[in-house]
């Protein structure tokens, strides 16, 4: 996606139909070492399309748990991340260097999401009985202070 080399000088025909659009020109450069560092980044970090549809399955997943509080906090990371993943294939073309921003967003909305699931997972496991024994005090019928 980067080069590794500086690009080459565009035709005066170009630079000229570059200048009305652009009017810093077609001198763009290379800059070391984030140009070394985005190289490297992009030859050893792979995120494959199924990965990806794994990692935001689990941020939905967690979504659908917390439905009754509007999602929880995964829903504006996951939203977000689906805003940019589908921005680009509605306005213009999908390629793959969109999909940079929206791995980091969907990433934490999959965490949060699994911390929802493990959550709900584990209150379901004490059942009502317990719950409501929690609760509420022994044999008054009130609430403890300081529970929930």
């Amino acid at each position: 996606m980067f080069p590794v080399g500086s690009p080459r000088q565009a035709s005066p025909q170009t630079a000229r139909d570059f200048s009305k659009y652009d009017l810093g020109g077609p001198g763009a450069r290379v800059v070391q070492p984030y140009a070394g560092w985005i190289r490297a980044y992009q030859r050893y970090i792979i995120v494959p399309g199924p990965l990806l549809g794994a990692i935001v399955l689990g941020g939905l997943g967690g979504l659908t748990v917390a439905w009754r509080r509007f999602g929880g906090p995964a829903l504006l990371p996951w939203l977000v991340g689906l805003c940019l993943l589908a921005a680009p294939a509605a306005i213009a073309e999908s390629y793959p260097r969109y999909l940079v921003s929206d791995v980091p967003l969907f990433c934490v909305a999959a965490a949060l999401g699994i911390q929802q699931i493990a959550g709900a997972a584990k209150r379901s496991r004490g059942g009502p009985k317990s719950r409501w024994r929690r609760r509420l005090g022994p044999r008054s019928g009130r609430p403890i202070p300081g529970s929930r």
